[in-house]
């Protein structure tokens, strides 16, 4: 339940043999404030007298949350229903009211948020309490809270076996205890600030949880919340792989080779394994890039026996390995065995020995997934463009650290090799997204953490920094890190000084990764400091504007303008 628990959503999908058809919900708002209601993820605006229609198609059935001006509650839907809703926007749960198909298990539904909102708010405001517990605390009151979610359940199917769709009746408590023993099974990772990675797998009371549980089932591929649980499962099994094979710490693609050595001795059904197979391999090539994977692809193709993920596997690997052949590419740094590539953009129109200004692009992903290919491009403006790879956690094993290095030693190779480059070292422009844009902000305000076996005399500061959905503090935004007052001496908040780069700050209104406050301060702070820092506010955008209209043009917008004033493009 989404409404239930920060971390969960019962978001419920079991393949039950329906065809193709439409649902449609419809309904009136009274003293309606917001003019748009959300099911899931469609939306639907409300006309000036309250009504509002919403229509989609599903195989399924499904629980979908109705969301409206931040009121919650789930419902159950299924093909060819048609349902009718009418409530008070002032009174949201008092007065909503059912017609049509499955009332009853809708209105189940909100009385089950009601009677469950303590359980709502435990989670909401004592999470850090919860995970400081010892595991056999832990286990107890997650126990505690699930059945004060699972005894109205019972109650409900007990007294309506015969009435109610049996379908509900089965799946929505197994979703939900599945919901809260992939908790349990987490605890490790969830306990993570108090011990080590060895320390988190001598917890093994959880494992009792799931004894029972056939992970081998091929009937619950279409469940998401068993998606869910093993993957909280494949994950701790990749911890454990790590920890005890020292080999795999000197691959710069560890995490995916671990996941798909625990997939192909974990699972024995050969539907179940090859899902697992596909869904991870092409998550990395999506989220993490194709280099130095060939081993992994012809793994995959030895063990998967399904041809048609064979083929959408190899595909998508040609394509995204052919793209890399068409620009220039050169290794810009080589540490612990890992060489770092420089992705190079120069404009088609760039003349022997003109130089022009760069721009060089530092990816998102929280330090722990990304690839430079989502930057890699020509750049509008007539600017050298370079894409750079770093080094993130769950490819080369590190730190944000070590990211942070990796962006000033990127610099300072642009510094030196600007000759070659064609590169005007007046003139360069340190962008990034996310993390990527917190990795900028430590290129131009952070005295430490270059790499000492450089040349230190060559400046690894920028000259411009734009900065796309940052987050400016990051005490508690990677969590492998302990001590945390090393991630408060790497934030942009604690280390701002005057002379520094000229900066643009865009940020989205409604980014909850990343909260606006943070960026309002770190700009005041700048502008105390008597620095360059224009903040942009992009209204209703979440934590990546740059993706979708109309916020990626006005992100767009504001990068021109601001270079335009600081002279950079006419």
């Amino acid at each position: 339940m989404k409404h239930l628990i920060l971390l969960i959503a019962i978001l419920i999908s079991f393949q039950m043999g329906y065809s193709q058809n439409e649902i449609l919900v419809k309904g009136k708002i009274n003293n309606y404030g917001s003019r748009i209601i959300q099911i899931g993820d469609y939306k639907a605006k409300i006309d000036s007298l309250g009504n509002f229609e919403l229509k989609f198609k599903t195989s399924e059935p499904d629980i979908y949350t109705l969301m409206y001006h931040g009121e919650e509650t789930d419902l159950f839907l299924e093909p060819k229903n048609v349902l009718e809703i009418e409530f008070n926007a002032q009174d949201f749960y008092n007065t909503i009211s059912f017609s049509g198909s499955n009332k009853n298990i809708q209105s189940f539904l909100v009385d089950l948020t009601v009677r469950t909102k303590p359980v709502t708010d435990y989670f909401k405001n004592q999470w850090n309490e919860l995970t400081a517990l010892s595991e056999k605390e832990y286990i107890e009151k997650i126990n505690e809270l699930k059945f004060q979610v699972i005894n109205p359940i019972d109650e409900f199917v007990r007294n309506n076996q015969r009435k109610e769709n049996p379908w509900f009746a089965k799946y929505y408590k197994l979703n939900t205890e599945l919901n809260f023993n992939r908790l349990i099974y987490m605890y490790p990772v969830i306990h993570y600030d108090y011990v080590s990675l060895e320390d988190q797998l001598k917890f093994r009371e959880r494992y009792s949880y799931i004894e029972s549980f056939d992970y081998n089932d091929a009937k619950l591929l279409k469940n998401k919340n068993y998606i869910r649980l093993m993957s909280s499962i494949l994950r701790l099994e990749v911890i454990d792989q790590l920890i005890n094979n020292p080999q795999l710490g000197k691959s710069d693609n560890q995490w995916i080779t671990a996941y798909q050595s625990a997939i192909i001795k974990m699972f024995s059904n050969d539907t179940v394994r090859n899902y697992w197979l596909h869904r991870y391999i092409y998550d990395h090539i999506d989220n993490f890039g194709v280099k130095n994977i060939a081993y992994l692809i012809e793994e995959f193709n030895n063990v998967c026996t399904d041809s048609s993920y064979k083929q959408e596997i190899n595909d998508y690997y040609q394509k995204e390995f052919s793209k890399r052949q068409n620009y220039l590419t050169r290794t810009y740094k080589q540490i612990d065995g890992f060489d770092l590539d420089a992705h190079i953009f120069k404009p088609k129109d760039l003349k022997s020995k003109e130089k022009r200004g760069a721009i060089l692009y530092f990816h998102g992903g929280g330090f722990s997934s990304g690839k430079p290919d989502w930057h890699c491009h020509y750049d509008s403006n007539g600017f050298v463009q370079i894409s750079f790879e770093y080094r993130i956690y769950d490819r080369h094993g590190t730190m944000p650290f070590a990211a942070i290095e990796d962006a000033k030693s990127a610099i300072r190779w642009v510094r030196e090799n600007a000759e070659e480059l064609q590169i005007d070292t007046n003139r360069i422009i340190a962008a990034g997204n996310s993390c990527g844009a917190a990795m900028v902000i430590a290129t131009g305000l952070l005295d430490s953490l270059d790499n000492p076996s450089e040349n230190l005399n060559i400046s690894s500061k920028p000259t411009v920094m734009l900065l796309y959905a940052s987050g400016y503090d990051q005490t508690n935004k990677f969590g492998p890190v302990k001590d945390k007052s090393r991630l408060a001496r790497i934030s942009g908040i604690n280390i701002v000084k005057s002379n520094a780069p000229p900066c643009l700050v865009i940020h989205g209104s409604r980014d909850y990764g990343i909260p606006i406050s943070e960026a309002k301060e770190f700009v005041d702070k700048m502008l105390l400091a008597g620095n360059l820092c224009e903040f942009k506010v992009l209204e209703g955008a979440g934590h990546v504007p740059w993706l979708k209209k109309p916020h990626s043009t006005e992100a767009y917008t504001a990068r021109q303008d601001f270079l335009r004033k600081i002279g950079y493009i006419e």
